[in-house]
């Protein structure tokens, strides 16, 4: 496993849903066990060091994110020679710039990347893909494979009237801006839209840079949620505000100034198959105001 330390603090640990213990009393804590494990180790598995003999074979990895790091980690131990090319200041991806330091602290995740760095893995950080460097270009150095593992690096914000204002913000821009230690301001008033993962990290985020009002807006029930319990328990825990069932209608702009958002009862997020398809009621609406939106 290349990233344990990382497991151990912030996996979403899918296997103890359905973990067979549960029939007896609970599930094996296996996310904990795996903390407890790697935090209390004193060296380094020998194991994670024995490398194939060398195949002469090159490959090149987009990405330092755990995708692209994993595929390294693997590559590397059957004896190809690796690279990996990253566009940001340092390797880690998601981990590092997405995952906020409460969560995953930034020691922990240099212990896992030292280990697998220590197999002669070659990084190239501040290089994106670029005029200079394709695809094209990289089989022409010698490569014999690439892999794109690029992540999902955008924010997606609603197209809806009002979405411009610029104090409307992107989820991941948000969170990675933080973690890349700028200057990040956000209003006393903060209102989040989302129900997942990102959408809970963005609002404790916020909460821990001084907002003094923090919602979240979702279509979602509290049970249909997609992000964890234990994450949203955290958030409520810490005093925000979670208001469930409302989609976005607009965001209330006035001359420069963000206003507030106008929300429309959300009915149901999934279809009779199952499938992400949400509808409203639209003669129920409500207005939340907020000097910062944030959607994630």
């Amino acid at each position: 496993v290349p990233f344990p330390s990382v497991l151990g603090h912030a996996c979403a640990r899918p296997c103890e849903k359905v973990c067979r213990s549960q029939e007896v009393n609970e599930c094996i804590a296996i996310c904990a066990l795996k903390r407890f494990a790697t935090d209390s180790a004193t060296g380094l598995s020998t194991a994670c060091l024995e490398k194939a003999s060398p195949t002469g074979k090159r490959v090149a990895v987009i990405g330092s994110g755990p995708a692209g790091l994993t595929a390294a980690y693997y590559l590397a131990k059957l004896g190809h020679s690796v690279t990996v090319f990253e566009a940001m200041p340092k390797t880690g991806g998601m981990m590092r710039y997405g995952v906020q330091e409460y969560r995953l602290p930034e020691s922990i995740l240099e212990k896992d990347l030292e280990r697998i760095l220590r197999l002669d893995i070659v990084v190239k950080v501040n290089t994106p893909m670029r005029e200079g460097l394709s695809l094209r270009e990289l089989k022409a150095e010698g490569y014999d494979a690439v892999l794109i593992a690029i992540g999902l690096q955008k924010s997606r914000i609603l197209n809806v009237e009002g979405s411009t204002c610029p104090d409307v913000l992107g989820g991941s821009d948000f969170l990675r801006d933080v973690r890349l230690g700028k200057d990040v301001k956000v209003k006393e008033r903060v209102l989040v839209v989302g129900g997942g993962n990102v959408a809970m990290d963005v609002a404790l985020t916020a909460l821990r840079l001084g907002a003094k009002q923090v919602q979240v807006v979702c279509l979602e029930k509290l049970e249909e949620m997609p992000a964890f319990p234990w994450e949203i328990q955290q958030a409520i825990e810490e005093g925000i505000v979670v208001h469930n069932s409302w989609g976005v209608k607009k965001i209330i702009v006035e001359g420069p100034k963000l206003k507030g958002i106008e929300l429309i009862r959300c009915v149901s997020v999934f279809d009779k198959e199952g499938k992400f398809n949400p509808s409203f009621d639209e003669s129920t609406t409500r207005t939340i105001e907020a000097d910062t939106i944030i959607f994630a």
